[in-house]
């Protein structure tokens, strides 16, 4: 898990130097990658029992819109292109990379399956 991210669902956000406290799905669901695109919109990726979880905002985590997956998520990153489009990675503990392109409320999966479990995911410029 990478270092400085939360473990736990994020319950606390900062909107204009006021503290408020937010709800995202169950007790039990743990968030280890988070990625912001802008200052509004966010990804957070994890596990919960019985498979993955993310959720997304779009309101500077005023709500949040939360999604079950199958797979467990380890770890998140975002790209966007010179054209607008932003993309979100994730890792997971199957060893495989997912997509998406719409606040990970879908996730495919790109044709790369390491064989180990990953534990995080960074974009570069190579």
């Amino acid at each position: 898990m990478p270092s400085g991210q939360p473990t736990v669902a994020p319950s606390v956000y900062v909107k204009e130097g006021i503290w408020s406290t937010v709800s995202i799905g169950a007790a039990t669901d743990q968030y280890y990658g988070a990625a912001c695109s802008s200052l509004f919109n966010c990804v957070v990726v994890g596990t919960r029992l019985g498979g993955g979880v993310s959720a997304f905002t779009v309101n500077r985590g005023t709500t949040w819109t939360r999604t079950e997956t199958s797979f467990r998520l380890t770890d998140v990153a975002v790209y966007t292109t010179g054209g607008g489009v932003v993309y979100y990675l994730a890792s997971s503990l199957s060893g495989v990379v997912r997509l998406s392109s719409n606040l990970g409320q879908t996730w495919s999966t790109i044709n790369v399956d390491f064989g180990y479990p990953l534990m995080g995911v960074c974009i570069g410029n190579n």
